[in-house]
C-alpha cells in the first residue's frame, strides 16, 4: 500500500485582486518568457522582467471602469528605489494616484485615496544619478512576481 499526502493552497480569486487574468501591457520585456502576463496570472513563481528602456512600465486594463485604492507589488530580483502608480479611466489621461519609495524586494503595499480607473500604470523611473549628478550605466530594469489592484 503506497499512500500519499499533498499540500494543497487554496486561494479565492479576489484575493488575487482586480488585475489577475486581465490584458497588461509593458514598455518592453527582457525576453519571450519574462513576458508582462506573468504579472497578473496569479503565479509567484513567473515574473514580467523589464528590458533596457527607460522609463520601464506596465499598464493593466481592469475591463471596466472600478474603484481603487490600493496596490501591491511583488517585486522579483530587481526592483525599483522609487517608482509611479498612475490612473486612467481611458488609457490616455493619466492621473497621479501616488509616488513611492522603495528600500526592499518584496513586497510593496501602496495606498492612495479612492479614486475611478479602468487603467493602471506602474512607472519605474530614469536611472537614478550618482553622487556626482552623473547617470549610472544604463536603464535600469525591473522584475516584478505579481501586480495586484484593489479596490
Amino acid at each position: 500500500v503506497v499512500r500519499s499526502m499533498r499540500d494543497v493552497a487554496v486561494t479565492e480569486v479576489r484575493s488575487l485582486g482586480l488585475a489577475y487574468g486581465r490584458r497588461i501591457f509593458a514598455s518592453s520585456n527582457h525576453s519571450p518568457a519574462d513576458g508582462p502576463g506573468n504579472a497578473v496570472d496569479g503565479d509567484p513563481s513567473t515574473v514580467w522582467t523589464s528590458g533596457s528602456v527607460e522609463p520601464s512600465w506596465l499598464v493593466v486594463d481592469l475591463g471596466t471602469v472600478r474603484r481603487v485604492s490600493r496596490a501591491r507589488i511583488a517585486w522579483g530580483r530587481e526592483f525599483a528605489r522609487e517608482f509611479s502608480l498612475q490612473v486612467s479611466t481611458d488609457g490616455q489621461t493619466w492621473s497621479e494616484a501616488r509616488t513611492a519609495a522603495n528600500d526592499r524586494a518584496s513586497p510593496t503595499e501602496i495606498r492612495f485615496a479612492p479614486v475611478d480607473a479602468r487603467f493602471v500604470r506602474l512607472t519605474g523611473p530614469k536611472s537614478p544619478p550618482d553622487q556626482s549628478g552623473e547617470r549610472r550605466g544604463g536603464p535600469p530594469t525591473y522584475s516584478i512576481r505579481e501586480f495586484q489592484v484593489f479596490e
